[in-house]
C-alpha cells in the first residue's frame, strides 16, 4: 500500500503513524529521497519497516526512470523528541502534535534543526495535548 500511494501521489512528503511496539511517526520524501523517524521511546524501526521503506523508495525511483545501478540511498534522520509520556495512549497523542507543528510550518526538511528537543515534556505539556487532542 505505501508504494502504491508514493507511486500514484504527486507530494513532497507523507506522514505516517506507525505502531510497532509503540507509536512512532515517518516522515516520507521520496522526491528528495529523504526519511524522518521521530521517536518518542528508545526504539529504532525494526528490519522490516526499513525494508519496505527503502523498497517504496526504490519503486518510486524507477519510476521516474532512474536504473536501478543509480540508485541512491535512502537519508535516514532521527530528529531529537522525547516522549515524557505518563498513560498509554500519550505517545499517539505526541505523533499528532508533530505531523500538526510539520503541516503548520510546512517543512519538508531541517527535522532536526526544528525538532531538536533537549528535554523531554513536561507533565504540562503532556496535560495540554491531551486537552488539544
Amino acid at each position: 500500500m505505501l508504494q502504491k500511494r508514493i507511486e500514484e501521489g504527486d507530494f513532497e512528503c507523507f506522514l505516517a503513524a506507525v505502531y510497532e511496539t509503540n507509536r512512532q511517526l515517518i516522515v516520507l520524501c521520496p522526491k528528495y529521497n529523504y526519511m524522518a523517524l521521530f521517536f518518542f521511546k528508545q526504539s529504532r524501526p525494526t528490519k522490516k519497516i526499513i525494508t519496505k521503506i527503502e523498497t517504496a523508495f526504490h519503486a518510486y525511483q524507477i519510476m521516474k526512470g532512474t536504473h536501478s545501478r543509480q540508485f541512491k540511498k535512502v537519508q535516514w534522520v532521527y530528529p531529537k523528541c522525547y516522549g515524557g509520556q505518563g498513560e498509554g495512549d500519550d505517545c499517539g497523542l505526541l505523533v499528532m502534535r508533530h505531523m500538526l507543528e510539520i503541516i503548520k510550518l510546512d517543512i519538508i526538511d531541517s527535522f532536526e534543526k526544528v525538532f531538536n528537543m533537549v528535554r523531554p515534556y513536561s507533565e504540562n505539556d503532556i496535560v495540554v495535548v491531551r486537552r488539544h487532542w
